[in-house]
């Protein structure tokens, strides 16, 4: 045995790595994001080429071989992902600094361009809405009108325009609700004059000097400006668990750490909300609204247009997290099949004109994410069922060279990702928060096969109260039948005759079944809503994740 199959070299080696990393921000040390990123590089592919090469079958036309090569397909997947996104995270940009030499530049101009701020509402409580108009209002331009933009089909709020005219918002209602939000806010680009529009969802307040922040980074070449969404209200996965201390909502990562690393490459997008846009690079068809993801589909339409997406990485805007377990998993299953629907359209990623390759690369990335992800994550929590009650491994290796090789990439993955992420990205803590989402995204992603205009658009409930714990039986009864499963499985060879053999492959796939069984676990737990507060504002919510603290949470003296 050399040094390199001992895993404590690997130990020592990824601790040094850590001891250089630990302590300084990624953002601020170019160069060891560089070593950090070529590390976990070097051992994804080393696991990668050990697995390719020592532990897979001859192919043949049994369920056991298929089984193993379907698992190893998504793993596959998976490590692109992994290692393409480790190379984009290599470069970070922060717009801010050029922010305010622009905003200094248009306080100085006599004339500023006028804004329109467009509100599309469809079902929210008035008790949202207020806030949101009222801060609005409250925005510190010379220049702007707020149009709030009801889309409730026949379900008017009778109260709405007395609202918006107590605030000093036009109110504007169309009967019907073709094109979904975008074509909502189609009918309020048709109905005002504003040169530039600000964006907003209907639980998002904006800060007083979000136009002076970003209007003045729109130019002749840059058509759109995207902020981050923040949110004043726990995410459900963190509520229910406990954890709104102790890590990050789950979209932290992609708007503090992903998208200003793809600003860096020039391929940032647009994400719904908290953004402005150029009337006139819009053009006579307005907004997008052949797509469910109609956010970032628009974006890449204004760059094959010849425009340019900036983002500021910068809190301009609060908003409100979905309110349930059941309108979070909502909420993905549409992002999910709007980005996997656009891959077929006219702007998509393989049709769209004028596309350089890193954009349309940068554009694949985000299916390769949902497929990738969430189908490896699935087989990985029913492998050990399947291993103790058929006796199929996912692989087949020994102990020895599985320790030599897995934990050194488990180890490397999870302690770069967690440093370049800023305790965004942790483990445990993201896998629940995807698996909690996987049976429906699954699901979702098939139902693309017949059906590839997807489900028709639905707004996500935000700011309803909750007096009383739900639990989601619907949503929780296949991580009870995986783990059920599992666990059966487990007993059942480990205290009497079952089709697992006493051989190399045992004390892997037992471990793997306990951390499988903890994953599904929490996620139960995660189905449980506990009650809430209508609007339960909460402006600090952390920015950083801490990894003790999370595993205090999860595995101590939990209460609800």
């Amino acid at each position: 045995m050399t040094c390199m199959d001992s895993l404590w070299f690997h130990v020592a080696a990824l601790a040094t790595l850590w001891a250089l990393l630990n302590g300084t921000a990624p953002d601020k040390a170019p160069r060891l994001r560089f070593v950090a990123v070529a590390c976990l590089e070097a051992y994804v592919l080393r696991y990668y080429i050990w697995r390719a090469t020592e532990t897979l079958p001859s192919f043949d036309c049994s369920l056991a071989t298929a089984w193993q090569w379907l698992f190893f397909v998504f793993e596959s997947l998976a490590t692109l992902f992994l290692c393409w996104t480790a190379l984009i995270l290599t470069r970070t940009r922060d717009n801010r600094s050029l922010a305010d030499t622009r905003e200094g530049e248009l306080r100085g101009k006599p004339v500023v361009p006028k804004v329109t701020v467009l509100i599309p509402t469809y079902h929210e409580p008035l008790e949202v809405l207020q806030g949101t108009i009222r801060a609005a209002m409250r925005i510190d331009y010379p220049n702007f009108e707020v149009i709030v933009l009801d889309d409730d089909k026949g379900r008017v709020h009778t109260d709405l325009p007395d609202l918006c005219s107590r605030f000093g918002a036009r109110y504007l209602h169309r009967a019907d609700s073709e094109g979904a939000k975008a074509g909502n806010l189609n009918y309020g680009l048709s109905r005002s004059d504003g040169e530039v529009l600000l964006v907003l969802d209907a639980d998002f307040h904006p800060k007083p000097e979000i136009l002076w922040r970003t209007v003045g980074l729109l130019d002749d070449k840059t058509a759109l400006v995207q902020t981050p969404q923040h949110y004043y209200s726990p995410d459900p996965i963190q509520h229910n668990l406990g954890g709104g201390r102790a890590w990050t909502e789950e979209q932290r990562f992609f708007f503090d750490v992903a998208i200003p690393a793809r600003e860096a490459w020039g391929n940032a997008i647009c994400v719904g909300t908290s953004f402005v846009v150029s009337r006139a690079a819009l053009g006579p068809r307005g907004f997008e609204v052949d797509c469910l993801s109609e956010d970032v589909y628009g974006g890449y339409a204004l760059v094959s247009r010849g425009w340019r997406v900036r983002y500021l990485n910068e809190c301009l805007s609060y908003g409100a997290a979905a309110d349930s377990v059941v309108e979070y998993i909502r909420q993905r299953v549409r992002w999910c099949q709007g980005i996997i629907q656009a891959v077929g359209l006219p702007y998509g990623p393989l049709h769209a004109p004028n596309l350089s390759l890193i954009d349309r690369l940068l554009y694949l990335e985000m299916p390769l994410y949902w497929i990738s992800q969430y189908g490896l994550l699935a087989l990985m929590v029913v492998a050990p069922a399947v291993y103790f009650w058929t006796g199929v491994p996912v692989f087949e290796s020994t102990f020895d060279e599985a320790e030599a090789h897995v934990v050194p990439r488990i180890m490397a993955s999870a302690l770069v990702t967690y440093w370049l992420s800023g305790g965004k990205v942790m483990p445990i803590v993201t896998d629940v928060a995807k698996l909690v989402s996987t049976p429906a995204i699954i699901k979702a992603m098939l139902t693309l096969l017949w059906n590839p205009k997807g489900k028709p658009f639905e707004a996500t409930n935000k700011g309803q109260s909750r007096s009383s714990v739900i639990v989601h039986w619907s949503i929780m009864w296949p991580f009870l039948l995986a783990a059920g499963l599992t666990a059966a499985g487990l007993v059942r060879n480990l205290l009497s005759d079952g089709p697992v053999m006493w051989n190399e492959f045992l004390a892997a796939n037992v471990l793997l079944a306990c951390y499988s069984l903890a994953l599904l676990f929490l996620a139960c737990v995660a189905c449980v809503d506990r009650p809430k507060a209508a609007l339960a504002f909460d402006y600090g919510q952390p920015l950083q994740g801490r990894w003790l603290r999370a595993l205090a949470v999860l595995f101590g003296p939990w209460r609800p």
